[in-house]
């Protein structure tokens, strides 16, 4: 909304008023505090004098610094409770280090829960949650690989619950002593850098041992088939 008066007119609202630079009257809230005027706020409002500030900035940039560093100092020296040296800061933690190492600061940590306490009921929340844990742990890795927990299901069940190459179940067991969930396989040609598998290439269920063994000859087929030569190379000098 323009306005039609000079550029110092004041729109008839006691809620509004014109800005002296885009002649637009708007609401009192977008004008800055001026105490050298008469009402008390800018004559131009916050979006003008940003567009004015950032063209003197751009156009006097070591003024604008000796400005900001006079600006700075200026605070500083009227704030002192609100503002403190990098020496006082580190007077401050070393005080606040002192305090925590005192009688009176174990006292104060004492009136808290023990971290004794805190673990124990985490541990029984786990204990009385290990299905809902399970299943979020299991959603988490499916949406990495992008398969969902019911694709993961039919995989396993149709691997009858056994790794797709050595045909044994997961040994490795957890910190609960229960044994892992098969570990979901994916060609890594297909997403060599991606974070995330596509879903596509998933290829299968294997146990930690046959996943890590694969891994380490980076699925590469030639890899693998040289190793089984020299694997049957040995048999027959046992052989013979």
């Amino acid at each position: 909304m323009k306005a039609d008066g000079g550029p110092h007119m004041q729109s008839d609202s006691s809620t509004r008023k014109t800005c002296t630079v885009c002649r637009e009257i708007k609401p009192l809230s977008s004008f800055g505090y001026n105490r050298r005027q008469a009402d008390g706020l800018n004559y131009e409002c916050k979006v003008c004098a940003c567009a004015r500030s950032r063209r003197f900035r751009e156009t006097h940039p070591e003024r604008w610094k000796t400005i900001a560093r006079t600006a700075q100092t200026r605070w500083k020296k009227n704030n002192p409770d609100h503002y403190k040296s990098p020496i006082e800061r580190e007077k401050a933690a070393l005080r606040s280090k002192r305090w925590y190492q005192s009688p009176e600061g174990r006292r104060k940590r004492q009136t808290y829960d023990s971290l004794e306490e805190v673990k124990a009921a985490r541990a029984r929340w786990a204990e009385e949650n290990r299905e809902h844990l399970r299943l979020q742990k299991r959603r988490s890795v499916c949406r990495k690989y992008g398969i969902t927990i019911e694709q993961y299901e039919d995989l396993l069940t149709s691997q009858n619950a056994v790794c797709a190459i050595c045909g044994q179940a997961e040994t490795v067991a957890n910190v609960s002593g229960t044994g892992w969930a098969l570990s979901i396989d994916h060609d890594h040609n297909c997403c060599p850098q991606a974070r995330r598998s596509c879903g596509k290439c998933v290829r299968g269920l294997l146990c930690d041992r046959c996943n890590r063994a694969i891994g380490a000859f980076s699925d590469s087929i030639p890899l693998i088939k040289n190793a089984l030569e020299y694997l049957s190379r040995g048999k027959q000098h046992d052989a013979d």
